[in-house]
């Protein structure tokens, strides 16, 4: 029936929709009309239909396969790791099976399990460039950069001269800080690809970091004019943006950032397919927390709450994007009693199919939660614990010599409910900022965090609000191991807040954490060029120099800025 009606998604669509009123279990209908509705571009749906037709057939693995693929294009990484999983109990040896694995494995941050199927494809096909690329990639996210420098290096030798390979190798030596070596790099891939635009981007990088601002933001300009992919044509307007921003020009910076946000936005147009803001959905959401996550539930899974694992513990570093995460992070994590673990995903990955798989419940989380009390479901939340903890060492976050191990996951405050029915003893630092200037910096870094929020400054301000609603709920209603310390508070006295803070978690002064800048840690995140230097001043109150162009989200945060107790003065 598929194959009859090619090119015809909406009657394909039609004539199996009818089918189906008739034979409402039959499984080759539920995958056939997922087949047009992947057509059309409805995946959400598709992934649904066939989910009933394996329902109805379990062996059905074509069905299986198909939703394995379009989960990964959803990015439903844990639902395409559930399916491949039953698959390759068949088809142990299947290699393109295994890629997918290996894949999902990279972006569900299981590191070891990753790296471990990327080596054994790799002994089978030494010369794929996909695979060392894909391995870099895993190796680099947990901080081994001379491994994975060393895969991009395998390109190289297999393909001389790979713009891609080169282009990543740029990248990882600016973030190191090593910018001579990143400039030789992109040279030389210039000098063989001198238009390709990811290259032309890295280099106007480099001249950013060696403060050539105007060679930069002409290399830029020049860009402009040419045709890029998309991605490159996005972060192209955000590095202008950078650099005008840097040259005090705030008017023509905000027109690139506009762009940027712009050009996201359409690249992020189709909700199943990107990763564009739905303002229903997230208040929604945000309801659903706040009704479950109450006092009365707290008493009733109190006899079912895990005991302190006996292992290091982890340290909550939480916070909106761009509110300071980073720089409280760094200098934490230079105590000799605190491992820096950055952003792990355990708590994402619980809310997207640990908790319904741990407690075998339909419900989607947190409400599958409700049901830990039934026979035979009462260790679940030890079983989500000890999958925390697993993450946590899949991303080499766990000293075993310190008691304690950072997760800096950016609105990690969205979830303080679960770490207070899983991790009640450890400690919880909200770090607050200016909410116009993190409106402001997260409109301007290319950022993904909060389902696409920060594509543009409603949907930013939105979200904000709604993140601090929740906040105050979780205060009001649980018992958090919780204090705050403010991003400003922090540059201006970061001995005392220090101390102060370092008191909260339980551990003793030790000065060696003013000198976060020495670190030959490597940051993740938007910050790592200024994470290497002195504490500076010139992010406080950036939003003055934008304050035109924030005007139309100033009437929603003004509660909020007066809550926290900042000025719009």
């Amino acid at each position: 029936m598929a194959t009859g009606l090619a090119g015809n998604p909406a009657e394909g669509i039609k004539l199996i929709n009818a089918s189906l009123a008739s034979q409402p279990n039959n499984p080759l209908f539920h995958y056939n009309l997922a087949f047009w509705l992947g057509k059309s571009g409805n995946i959400s749906t598709a992934i649904k239909h066939l989910s009933q037709a394996i329902a109805i057939k379990p062996d059905y693995h074509d069905a299986r396969y198909q939703l394995v693929k379009l989960a990964m294009e959803r990015r439903m990484y844990a639902l395409a790791r559930l399916h491949i999983d039953v698959l390759l109990k068949f088809e142990p040896d299947n290699p393109e099976l295994r890629y997918r694995l290996a894949t999902i494995l990279l972006r569900l941050k299981e590191h070891t399990a990753m790296e471990r199927e990327f080596r054994s494809l790799i002994a089978r096909a030494p010369d794929n460039i996909d695979l060392h690329m894909n391995l870099g990639e895993g190796l680099r996210t947990i901080g081994r950069d001379e491994e994975a420098l060393a895969e991009y290096g395998a390109i190289l030798a297999t393909e001389p001269g790979n713009p891609q390979a080169l282009y990543e190798m740029a990248v990882l030596e600016e973030r190191r800080h090593h910018v001579e070596v990143s400039e030789r790099l992109v040279q030389k891939g210039l000098d063989l690809h001198p238009s390709d635009g990811f290259l032309q981007l890295a280099l106007a990088r480099v001249r950013r970091r060696q403060e050539r601002m105007s060679e930069a933001l002409n290399l830029l300009q020049q860009m402009e004019s040419t045709t890029l992919a998309v991605e490159c044509r996005v972060s192209m307007h955000y590095e202008m943006g950078a650099i005008l921003d840097k040259l005090q020009r705030h008017d023509e910076a905000f027109a690139a950032f506009d762009k940027a946000n712009a050009e996201d936005r359409a690249r992020n147009s189709d909700p199943d397919h990107g990763t564009l803001y739905n303002k229903e959905s997230n208040a929604a959401w945000f309801k659903t927390l706040r009704s479950f996550y109450t006092r009365d539930r707290l008493t009733a899974l109190q006899p079912y709450l895990p005991p302190v694992a006996e292992c290091p513990q982890p340290l909550f570093i939480v916070g909106f994007p761009r509110s300071g995460t980073t720089l409280t992070e760094q200098m934490i994590s230079q105590h000799p009693r605190i491992h820096g673990g950055d952003e792990l995903s355990g708590l994402l990955l619980i809310e997207e199919y640990a908790a319904a798989q741990a407690i075998q419940n339909l419900e989607p989380y947190p409400t599958c939660l409700a049901a830990v009390p039934q026979a035979g479901k009462q260790d679940a939340l030890v079983r989500l614990r000890d999958f925390y903890l697993h993450i946590a060492a899949e991303s080499h976050a766990i000293d075993p010599v310190k008691p304690f191990f950072t997760d800096k996951m950016p609105l990690n405050e969205n979830h303080m409910g679960l770490i207070r029915f899983l991790f009640p003893a450890s400690p919880i630092v909200h770090v607050i900022r200016h909410p116009l200037d993190i409106v402001l910096s997260c409109y301007t870094n290319q950022l993904y965090h909060g389902g696409g929020c920060a594509l543009s400054l409603d949907t930013l301000a939105f979200h904000l609000v709604e993140t601090w609603k929740l906040v105050d709920h979780y205060l009001a209603e649980l018992d958090l191991r919780y204090t705050h310390i403010r991003y400003e508070d922090l540059l201006n006295d970061p001995e005392g807040e220090m101390q102060r803070v370092l008191s909260f978690i339980g551990v003793s002064w030790d000065p060696r954490c003013l000198d976060f800048h020495k670190s030959s840690r490597v940051a993740r995140t938007a910050s790592y060029a200024q994470i290497n230097q002195p504490l500076y001043r010139s992010s406080q109150e950036r939003w003055r120099a934008y304050h035109k162009h924030l005007q139309s989200v100033i009437p929603v945060l003004a509660p909020l800025v007066e809550k926290l107790g900042y000025s719009l003065d």
